[in-house]
């Protein structure tokens, strides 16, 4: 699966948007969204996730509240 960075998302109002490629779809970054927590999945186990310029963006674990 191949991901990407979006700039930020006025209407979510959120600092960053995270894209899948396969469908288009606009992840929410919520800890209860399924396909956040497969993204994270996802990234961890090496899927191709692009910063909004189009360079490979290196895992990093996400902050726990």
């Amino acid at each position: 699966m191949k991901y990407r960075f979006g700039e930020k998302h006025s209407i979510l109002d959120v600092r960053f948007s995270i894209i899948r490629d396969a469908d288009g779809a606009v992840i929410p970054t919520s800890q209860g969204n399924r396909d956040y927590q497969q993204f994270l999945e996802d990234w961890k186990n090496g899927a191709e996730v692009l910063n909004p310029d189009g360079t490979p963006a290196p895992y990093v674990a996400p902050e726990t509240p």
